[in-house]
């Protein structure tokens, strides 16, 4: 049995609910409530696109497609600096005064 404290908070026609953590209505205040009640508004008709998008895709990977790059961006590894030689700056352990 889940004896775990839960937390539920409803704003609008969205709730947020999950298991109660020390502050979480200071956190979840009204505003910030208003404010993810706003981006699901705003994105979730994407989001839920993207998810289906990606279930298709991997689909196809799972029946055995390739994965490859995007239609998009194929263009990308071709460009000068996708090629470019990236090097990290000197290693701080040999570092003069280490």
């Amino acid at each position: 049995m889940d004896s775990a404290v839960r937390h539920s908070d409803r704003i609008g026609s969205c709730e947020i609910s999950g298991l109660a953590v020390e502050r979480c209505a200071q956190v979840l205040n009204p505003q910030a409530l208003g404010l993810l009640a706003s981006l699901h508004r705003r994105f979730e008709a994407r989001r839920l696109a993207l998810l289906a998008d990606r279930g298709r895709r991997q689909a196809e990977i799972d029946a055995g497609a390739n994965p490859d790059f995007l239609t998009e961006t194929a263009a990308v590894p071709s460009q000068p600096d996708a090629t470019a030689v990236w090097t990290r700056g000197p290693d701080a352990r040999n570092s003069p005064g280490t």
